[in-house]
């Protein structure tokens, strides 16, 4: 299992590979933002993501992903936002999980405002999502920034 950080990489922030291309586990470091190197899994209901989908990671694992709630933990952690899309289960790509980031949907729960805690959904919401103002005994994804475009300032576990 691959960790640390490297100064080169061999794939592109959006690149998804069928193989293991750096190393799982391994974090990336540019413009500001931090990168993982994780595995996805589509999960139960095999599903497809695309840039800004919210992921999380899979029970007893931090280093392979899921958007399918279901097969996350009954309280699921998030891991971060789909740089790329991926439309293969086992695909290896780079999830953001620290820093400026963009959702693809909207996220859920009370109206969102500028400053608000975000994190995943219970195991029984909605895939591919974030809820706002989560209760204290949550694992926090970070806050949203401007609700209006779906903006957040992510600072997710890794």
């Amino acid at each position: 299992m691959g960790t640390g950080l490297s100064a080169s990489f061999i794939t592109g922030l959006t690149d998804t590979f069928l193989t293991d291309k750096e190393g799982v586990g391994k974090h990336r470091y540019e413009d500001g933002k931090w990168y993982k190197w994780v595995l996805y899994d589509d999960g139960t209901g095999n599903l497809d993501i695309v840039a800004g989908d919210a992921l999380y990671y899979l029970a007893d694992s931090f280093t392979t992903v899921t958007a399918d709630l279901t097969d996350a933990d009954t309280l699921p952690i998030g891991a971060g936002i789909a740089t790329g899309t991926v439309t293969v289960t086992a695909t290896y790509m780079w999830i953001q999980f620290k820093g400026a980031a963009t959702f693809s949907l909207d996220p859920l729960g009370t109206t969102p405002g500028d400053g608000d805690a975000i994190c995943a959904p219970t195991s029984t919401g909605t895939d591919k999502t974030v809820i706002v103002d989560p209760p204290d005994n949550r694992s926090r994804m970070g806050v949203m920034s401007d609700d209006s475009d779906k903006t957040v300032f992510l600072d997710c576990p890794f």
